[in-house]
């Protein structure tokens, strides 16, 4: 079951404490160790020096008490001096038991034998000899504790730094490994989650990030796995506007577009109207006037025929335009052709020459003699056109 990634950092920082605090710990009671053991070697060594000490001042009152110096008085002070140095001394270990009273008790016993005025030289001495030895069985006992606290001082050192060394290696481990799966628990569902923001910025809105099962395992952690349920549901509501928003397009084209057919019909509607009424208006004046002549002149047959074959050139004109109008939903040729200008602008005027509105205007018409310069590749019919619009 994947856990949070809070638990992880609490989990990887607990090692990073625990790890540094046991090894304080460990060191702490390797030192406090060699601390006790060199405390009881500096108690053994010192209590090596008052036994040295207290052996001298035994040693002179034996050397007083030979039979060359004869000495007694010097022998008693030097057990004196013997005496103090004991009961001044630091406090000594607890081993060998009873070992401070037993010298305290001899040496006041030798006191009691060379007390004057009767001093006994001989059971002094011996007294002494066997105080003397117990000094030097008391410091061998010493100095083997001394070398047993020495040997667990340096075996409590060796282990101290084996523990410390031990404690150092598993923390690093520890944190290494911690690390990792740190580093992997949090990278790869970053990359996942990468992969698909880009797949949703290239506009792929169906794309998904697997929250259960194996994709939950994949995520590793519950903050990942809320992040990529919510990312899926801006997922799906990016594709579900992305759809309604091409529906609307799609409405909102289709209305342009049909709009725009509407406009470009009453556009091309007031086109044709003005394009067929120029011939209309021109079918009409000569017809008018063909009228009339054979009202005024009923013999007047070359009038007539004039007017009527202008009419038929109109009415054909107007047949033009309308096949243009039908040539543009059906491909073919434009009629185009290489045409002189200055006869199909003389024809034009003639035309208009026959309108009642144009029969007492004046109509000047001078063309360049350049036959070159007069050519055009256009339609006779829509030429005649323009030329009848400029005029």
């Amino acid at each position: 079951m994947p856990t949070s990634l809070r638990h992880k950092l609490v989990w990887q920082i607990g090692v990073l404490v625990v790890g540094p605090l046991l090894m304080g710990i460990g060191a702490a009671l390797g030192i406090a160790g060699l601390h006790s053991d060199i405390s009881l070697a500096q108690r053994g060594y010192q209590e090596q020096r008052d036994l040295y000490e207290i052996g001298f001042h035994i040693a002179f009152a034996r050397f007083a008490l030979l039979p060359g110096p004869g000495d007694p008085a010097h022998a008693l002070d030097e057990t004196a001096a013997a005496l103090i140095r004991l009961q001044t001394a630091h406090d000594w270990l607890p081993e060998p038991a009873h070992a401070e009273d037993d010298l305290r008790n001899g040496l006041r016993a030798v006191q009691t034998t060379l007390y004057p005025p009767a001093p006994q030289p001989l059971p002094a001495s011996a007294q002494l000899a066997a105080l003397n030895h117990h000094i030097i069985a008391i410091t061998h006992q010493v100095s083997q504790f001394i070398q047993e606290r020495q040997e667990a001082a340096e075996h409590k050192r060796r282990l101290t730094q084996l523990a410390i060394a031990l404690f150092c290696g598993t923390v690093m481990m520890g944190a290494i490994v911690v690390g990792v799966r740190q580093y992997r628990s949090v990278v790869k569902p970053l990359d996942r989650l990468s992969e698909a923001v880009g797949k949703l910025a290239s506009r792929q809105f169906t794309g998904r990030i697997a929250t259960e099962g194996a994709g939950a395992r994949a995520l590793g952690s519950t903050e990942f796995i809320a992040l990529a349920s919510e990312f899926n549901h801006m997922a799906q509501a990016l594709d579900v506007f992305y759809r309604e928003l091409e529906s609307q397009v799609r409405i909102k084209s289709s209305a342009l577009a049909r709009s725009e057919r509407l406009a470009s019909v009453g556009y091309l509607a007031a086109g044709v109207a003005h394009e067929i009424n120029n011939p209309l208006g021109i079918i009409a004046g000569y017809a008018q006037s063909a009228l009339q002549d054979l009202i005024d002149h009923p013999l007047a047959e070359a009038s007539i025929e004039k007017s009527l074959r202008i009419i038929c050139q109109e009415a054909f004109r107007c047949k033009q335009i309308t096949d243009r109008l039908l040539a543009l939903s059906r491909p073919g040729g434009s009629g185009q052709a290489r045409l002189r200008l200055p006869p199909i602008v003389q024809q034009v005027i003639i035309n208009m020459k026959g309108l009642p509105n144009f029969a007492d205007r004046p109509i000047d018409f001078q063309a360049d003699g350049a036959a070159e310069s007069s050519l055009v590749l256009a339609n006779e019919g829509e030429m005649k056109q323009v030329i009848l619009n400029l005029l």
